[in-house]
């Protein structure tokens, strides 16, 4: 017959046994939780960095380009294998940290997936432009350190926990028997009493001093449960502690990804200015040629040159939108109070100097006052007021409205409205993306950037935009800045 005294050993071992493996696996789950998801956010960021910069390299399928972007990776130390794949799963580029061991040979690329084997994790993701698919990106990142240090914890931890049974079996031992004996006397004492009836059985006073004992005991299980309690906010923070850990740790891999950012704005900065020399070049030759030559050239030839001149000038003209895209993000914000309309009118004087022809019909609210860097904001207008001018070229008797209504929830919503050519609404989705375009050049010429452009700059005030058209009816535009 097992006793009072095994049971309460059993239960000891038991619930010491249950709560340590449960803490234990809870801190363990919980970190590798966080250490897995943290390093594959990190490196999807990184891939989404590197593809970005890499659209052009791919979709031209340049391998050269593309190699060099890969080798700015030698700025992140864990990544140790890269690679850049066309639309068809073909190999464009590779990056190899360490070329003193074998040559590495890239899989054949798969659905984009993440996969974390031994000490390595693989990011695989697809690289877009708009809707198509021009390629893929495989990253992969060498994480022996961090999964050392993760070891060594759960070393650490597997042997807290085993001194902690070691320490709570001891202690169990010893205190079991202040538990049992004067749990054993008033059980002696109630046995008496239901066995021969006797009511007259009193406890003595060792029995009363035994029972204060008992009381004492509980006591006594009180504060081991407050030790238990000061256990448990010790772990809490190591646990914080090591959770401040990795947050340092991110904030660092922040850092670098920042860096590498700045790094990447400054290439394709640089890359986009020296374009401007050669396409000037470019089109400089054209018409020297159109002038000097042009009795020796057929229709057909000068009608190529023409092309090559005009195709020089849309160049042109993409890469001083893509670099007035990129310097919305980059340039300084000072918020103060504006007037709307006032900027506006700039806009249209603007506008009716390049176009005196234009007779259009402009209705400006006054006093639009608002709140917002005066820079970003006349480049949103231009370029919302351009797109007007411009889709209303085609119509009869056109008509631009710029004004604001108040939505009733403390911000004010300001609109620019046209009776231009208007859009299907299915496609509302993708006004605001970069190089989206609904009419082709030949209707209404553009680079497809300037609504990007007028996203950004609306992002950057903390507010919304959004239009609302239809086919042949003309374009409102709505932004708000918080």
């Amino acid at each position: 017959m097992i006793t009072i005294k095994q049971k309460l050993i059993f239960i000891i071992i038991l619930t010491s046994c249950l709560v340590l493996l449960l803490t234990g696996a809870a801190i363990v789950v919980f970190d590798y939780y966080k250490f897995k998801k943290s390093h594959t956010n990190e490196l999807k960021i990184l891939s989404e960095v590197i593809a970005a910069n890499a659209v052009a390299a791919i979709d031209f399928n340049d391998s050269i380009t593309a190699s060099e972007i890969l080798l700015m990776l030698r700025a992140t130390p864990h990544i140790d294998r890269a690679a850049l794949y066309t639309s068809d799963g073909q190999v464009l580029a590779k990056y190899q940290r360490d070329y003193s061991s074998e040559n590495w040979t890239p899989p054949k690329f798969s659905d984009p997936e993440t996969e974390f084997v031994d000490q390595y994790l693989s990011v695989y993701n697809p690289i877009e432009i708009g809707d198509r698919k021009i390629g893929y990106i495989l990253l992969r990142a060498d994480l022996a350190t961090e999964k050392a240090q993760w070891n060594r914890y759960l070393l650490i931890l597997v042997g807290v926990m085993l001194v902690s049974l070691l320490i709570a079996l001891y202690i169990g031992t010893k205190l079991q028997n202040t538990i049992t004996r004067p749990v054993m006397n008033l059980v002696d004492a109630a046995t008496n009493v239901t066995k021969d009836k006797d009511y007259s059985i009193r406890v003595d006073e060792q029995g009363a001093k035994e029972i204060q004992e008992l009381v004492f005991a509980f006591n006594t299980m009180l504060d081991r449960i407050a030790q238990r309690e000061s256990e448990r906010d010790h772990a809490e923070y190591e646990l914080k502690q090591h959770r401040d850990h990795l947050e340092d740790i991110i904030h660092e891999r922040t850092a670098e990804l920042e860096a590498s950012n700045k790094e990447l704005e400054a290439f394709s900065y640089s890359v986009s200015h020296d374009l401007r020399a050669p396409l000037r070049s470019i089109h400089g030759f054209c018409q020297m040629l159109v002038e000097d030559y042009s009795e020796q050239l057929d229709q057909a030839g000068l009608d190529y040159m023409m092309r090559v001149q005009s195709n020089a000038l849309d160049m042109g003209s993409l890469i001083e939108d893509l670099l007035q895209l990129a310097r919305i993000t980059r340039c300084d914000f000072h918020k103060q109070k504006l007037d709307i309309s006032d900027l506006a009118k700039e806009t249209i004087d603007k506008l009716k100097q390049q176009n005196p022809e234009r007779d259009i019909d402009i209705k400006l609210q006054n006093n639009l006052i608002a709140d917002g860097d005066e820079h970003l904001i006349s480049v949103a207008l231009d370029n919302l007021l351009g797109n007007s001018w411009k889709y209303t070229s085609k119509t009869a008797h056109p008509i631009i409205e710029i004004g604001s209504d108040h939505s009733g929830n403390g911000h004010d919503i300001y609109f620019v409205k046209d009776n231009g050519a208007g859009f299907d609404m299915k496609y509302a989705d993708k006004i605001f993306l970069a190089f989206q375009r609904l009419h082709s050049k030949e209707e209404y010429p553009g680079t497809g950037v300037g609504l990007a452009t007028v996203q950004r700059v609306i992002d950057r005030h903390g507010g919304k935009v959004w239009a609302e058209s239809h086919i042949g009816e003309g374009t409102t535009i709505y932004f708000t800045l918080d």
